[in-house]
């Protein structure tokens, strides 16, 4: 075997850091949302023109939350701490579609509920079934916000795309299950 001289492997070594330390464009750079600042502000907007959703704005200012849009493909998953919220949208999605604006009720609901002791996330140390149990509310609770904003917004202010993104969503039959229990409770 052939061993390299200790200058062969300086040589290959800063090759090897120069290509690594090559300018990518910022969009290749950037994990953030192009429209990061536009797409909070919309969302924000459309959830300040409900009760529900005004709660979670003012539950927002209180604790003083960051809130991130990520740069992401076809799903807007998110996913929440304690002290953030963070979204996903694909850069090809229009930036005042509703369904961002449900998925960041979630995401902001998902937050709120860390500081909730019924709702918040158990270690899997406590015990499997306890954790699951647990996520399962916390899905539930998640999902009874969402369809209550979608409600206001669909129902209350004459803005059906909400629900036909809630549709789009595959929890259209929620907000009429909202709306029966209303009307019924």
């Amino acid at each position: 075997m052939l061993e390299k001289s200790a200058e062969d492997k300086v040589n290959l070594f800063t090759k090897l850091n120069g290509f690594l330390k090559k300018e990518k464009p910022p969009e290749k750079r950037m994990i953030r949302h192009p429209q990061e600042r536009e797409i909070i502000n919309i969302a924000l907007a459309n959830l300040s023109h409900c009760d529900m959703g005004r709660a979670l704005l003012s539950f927002i200012d209180e604790h003083h939350l960051d809130i991130t849009v990520l740069r992401g493909r076809k799903n807007r998953d998110y996913a929440s701490s304690k002290n953030a919220v963070f979204i996903s949208v694909g850069t090809n999605m229009d930036i005042s579609d509703p369904e961002i604006t449900i998925h960041m009720a979630g995401a902001i609901r998902e937050t709120m509920q860390e500081y909730d002791q019924r709702l918040r996330r158990l270690s899997v140390d406590n015990s499997e079934n306890a954790y699951v149990l647990r996520e399962e509310q916390k899905h539930e609770d998640k999902l009874f916000w969402q369809t209550g904003i979608v409600y206001e917004m669909g129902r209350l202010h004459d803005h059906s795309e909400y629900i036909d993104a809630f549709m789009l969503m595959g929890y259209g039959a929620l907000v009429d299950a909202y709306e029966r229990d209303l009307n019924h409770g």
